[in-house]
């Protein structure tokens, strides 16, 4: 036999185990059961679900309070390449560290804890529709007006090709329920079989102790639940460089400057100090800066002020967000400079975001900036990363707040190499030849580490207006 021949062969061999294998496995994979009313005690109501990674959408839709009506509320979120994002609300990130786990989780272990065998096995539809009403069975998705206040929560799991991994109503909690459990009638969409479901999942260890949050509560369609609501998510400790912006802006632009103070967090904790002055600028009467020369005498600053300052800013908390128009928002992502952002100053003023045509406290500049009317600070981290934010205006949402993130190019300069001295040997001439390209190697890798972080930031905050809040 030809080598080409016995290749051929022991690929046909390899790709029908493959196919055997695929066969065997769809034939064993778990499935729902061809009538819902038959099963009992201890079946899975969803069958399949067994890895938290498989879904990429998840729908949650219930009734809800409007005033003196009920009404239907939905969110949906999909999984993307940058991880789950809530469709109904913008493509805001899905990036809450717990809501998703939460959800999920008891999904995957969740079986019939008792069948209602006198509905399971009625014939009468009427009857059966009625318990579905009486026990918050109804489909949300399927009734309007008045019957949305007998529906329950509908949750549908999704993956890849629309497979549903779950699909259930979940209702009222059955009267006599202990305290201690989270248990509540449950179907499948469009079946019409009942059942009682522990959504506590593993057994508590004794009665009394602290439940998590009630299955139902987690299934939240107020956004801002599904989101890590740390804006900045830094800790003070890796600020390398604070610059404070001390000038509020008013509503038609007039620049109130107080002062333009930079300061650099002393790297070794252990001196007694943490902040060291760098620059300071003043303001006369004029408003025209001045430059305080940094002695030894006002070198180290008072530190309390500063550092109150500093986990002011690293624990901010928004309570909402709202996308930036889309033209500005790609500009923001792509890091381009304020001075293109002009044409959006009717949309940024209301906000707070207002426009000086130099930087306050450098004449000499030319290029316009973008400062918060409550004031700017600017993070430069250790990372290599910066961050400046903007402390807008009160609005009805709460205090807006936008946030530049920008690569910090101070850090990355290239390393001057020392002058070799006369007369060195060929060994020596190369050692140092050897040391600059490390130093050249090393700051081209903590560059590379910054750009990616840059990209999550931006990502993660460049399209967005904030809202501070509880």
């Amino acid at each position: 036999m030809k080598p080409s021949t016995r290749e051929n062969f022991k690929s046909l061999a390899i790709g029908l185990a493959a196919l055997a294998g695929l066969i065997l496995w769809l034939k064993y994979q778990p499935k729902p059961p061809a009538d819902w009313s038959e099963i009992g005690s201890g079946a899975a109501l969803c069958p399949g679900f067994d890895d938290a990674s498989l879904p990429t959408s998840l729908t949650i839709a219930r009734p809800a309070s409007e005033g003196e009506k009920t009404v239907l509320a939905e969110i949906r979120l999909e999984k993307g390449n940058g991880g789950w994002i809530i469709k109904t609300a913008d493509d805001a990130p899905a990036d809450s560290p717990d809501r998703l786990t939460m959800v999920l989780a008891p999904l995957m272990r969740l079986t019939v804890l008792s069948d209602i065998r006198e509905i399971n096995s009625h014939s009468d539809e009427t009857a059966v529709r009625e318990f579905h009403r009486s026990s918050k069975l109804l489909d949300p998705t399927g009734v309007s007006g008045a019957d949305l206040a007998d529906a329950g929560i509908r949750l549908t799991v999704s993956g890849a090709d629309q497979e549903k991994y779950a699909d259930l109503i979940i209702g009222a909690v059955p009267e006599g329920s202990s305290e201690v459990r989270d248990i509540h009638y449950v179907r499948v969409a469009g079946e019409d079989a009942v059942f009682t479901a522990d959504f506590s999942g593993e057994a508590l260890s004794e009665v009394g102790e602290e439940k998590a949050l009630p299955y139902t509560d987690r299934l939240s369609t107020d956004p801002i639940d599904w989101m890590n609501r740390d804006l900045l998510r830094i800790s003070r400790w890796n600020i390398a460089r604070m610059t404070l912006y001390q000038i509020a802006v008013d509503e038609k632009g007039t620049l109130i400057p107080h002062s333009v103070e930079t300061v650099t967090q002393d790297p070794d904790r252990s001196l007694g100090r943490v902040w060291e002055r760098e620059r300071l600028v003043t303001f006369d009467s004029a408003e025209k800066p001045a430059e305080t020369e940094i002695t030894d005498e006002n070198r180290t600053p008072d530190n309390t002020p500063l550092n109150e300052r500093a986990e002011q800013i690293a624990h901010l908390r928004f309570s909402s967000l709202k996308r930036l128009p889309p033209a500005l928002a790609a500009l923001a992502a792509a890091g381009r400079p304020a001075g293109e952002w002009t044409g959006f100053a009717d949309q940024l003023g209301p906000l707070g975001f207002r426009f000086a045509d130099h930087d306050p406290a450098d004449p000499a500049s030319v290029e316009p900036v973008l400062l918060g009317a409550e004031g700017t600070a600017r993070l430069d981290m250790k990372e290599g990363v910066s961050l400046t934010v903007l402390f807008g205006s009160e609005t009805a949402d709460g205090q807006a707040i936008l946030v530049i993130p920008a690569l910090d190019e101070s850090l990355f300069a290239p390393p001057e190499a020392p002058a070799a001295p006369e007369g060195i040997s060929e060994e020596e001439t190369k050692r140092l030849a050897d040391e600059k390209r490390l130093r050249e190697n090393e700051l081209a890798l903590n560059r590379s580490r910054a750009q990616a972080l840059l990209e999550r930031e931006r990502n993660r905050l460049s399209g967005w207006v904030f809202f501070l809040g509880d």
